[in-house]
């Protein structure tokens, strides 16, 4: 059997530092995998974890369920990058 971490911005803002930090903690913690939730109306978990696996190369990444529709006034991918806009 083989344990990851699912990981989150449970109750707060997501930070892209916070989760590449927390994603180098547990790949140094010798767990396998990170893994990531789709947030309603929050950042796009497929654009964060290409983030991650930038900065965590040696971790496997993974999330549950993507959407496949995305309302026009809810563009989670275009808030996602321009959170992460130094990167």
């Amino acid at each position: 059997m083989r344990i990851g971490i699912f990981s989150g911005p449970a109750g707060k803002l997501f930070n892209i530092e916070e989760a590449i930090s927390d994603a180098q903690a547990a790949q140094e913690a010798g767990f396998p995998s990170y893994w990531l939730p789709q947030m309603p109306m929050g950042v796009d978990a497929l654009t964060s974890l290409s983030h991650i696996g930038a900065s965590v190369p040696e971790i496997e990444l993974g999330t549950a369920v993507i959407p496949t529709y995305t309302p026009p006034d809810g563009d989670g991918t275009a808030g996602s990058v321009s959170n992460f806009g130094h990167r």
